[in-house]
């Protein structure tokens, strides 16, 4: 029964719908994440193809590794997404609100958030950005 609940999970993680967005800026604009201008990357492919099912697969194992703080394999994955966008700042991956999730999971910060540092040559480094996490602090002596 173990095997068969994670079974349901892992297939309610793929069902899930995640989407890439994109945020650009210069290096002297320093803003907040509410301040900043998202867009979405364009999913390839048609609806219920099989480009598209690949793609959320892609971004489900994304934010799977972003989930268990997997940073590096989740770089290596992510690398290419950074390329697709030359003007790119930082690249997040968001989970859509469908009929499969409530407002806690609407509510929750995108799994998987990175800067990306662009060197020259064209190389691209991935620097990733943790969630908000409620917190508390140290009380003083």
């Amino acid at each position: 029964s173990t095997n068969a609940k994670a079974d349901k999970t892992n297939f309610l993680q793929l069902v899930i719908l995640k989407k890439v967005e994109v945020a650009t800026y210069t290096d002297s604009q320093v803003v907040s994440d509410l301040e900043m201008d998202w867009e979405s990357v364009p999913d390839p492919g048609l609806i219920g193809g099989d480009r598209q099912r690949r793609w959320q697969r892609l971004l489900s194992l994304l934010a799977q590794l972003g989930d268990n703080e997997q940073t590096a394999l989740a770089a290596c994955i992510a690398e290419p997404l950074s390329m697709m966008n030359p003007a790119a700042s930082q690249l997040r991956v968001v989970r859509e609100p469908d009929l499969m999730t409530n407002v806690v999971d609407d509510a929750a910060a995108p799994p998987y958030t990175v800067a990306i540092i662009r060197a020259e040559r064209g190389a691209v480094k991935l620097v990733r950005i943790p969630p908000a996490r409620l917190a508390a602090k140290a009380k003083a002596p």
